[in-house]
């Protein structure tokens, strides 16, 4: 997200090199294939209110090491879930803007039609 965003943090070459570099895009990667199958063989958690814990869990072995693993099973359920509702709404609408605020830890779906804020 940092590198679509262009928010990599390049001041400091530690948290360049560990967080925003080739280590993290490729865990994040792994992660995402790893989600996207157990999504796939539960209907892309159309009708679930959580994530396995099994999953949580490994998401967090996975992360270990990095500024991202502080984040709680709540959020990365919470994440999880979201993502995949907005991918839904915009798969069904067959296009669309997916909004992102990072402040709230939110996404949203945006109807292509509607008028962006800006």
């Amino acid at each position: 997200m940092r590198a679509l965003m262009n928010r990599k943090r390049k001041s400091d070459a530690h948290i360049d090199e560990v967080e925003d570099g080739a280590r993290a895009i490729n865990l994040e990667e792994a992660m995402t294939a790893l989600i996207y199958e157990h999504a796939k063989e539960n209907g892309f958690f159309e009708h679930d209110e959580s994530v396995p814990f099994e999953l949580l869990k490994l998401i967090e072995r996975l992360t270990r090491g990095l500024e991202v693993n502080q984040a709680t099973y709540h959020l990365w359920n919470r994440a999880v879930l979201q993502g995949y509702r907005v991918w839904r709404q915009v798969t069904a609408e067959k296009g669309g803007f997916i909004e992102c605020n990072m402040g709230a830890r939110t996404l949203t779906y945006v109807k292509t039609e509607a008028e962006l804020p800006l």
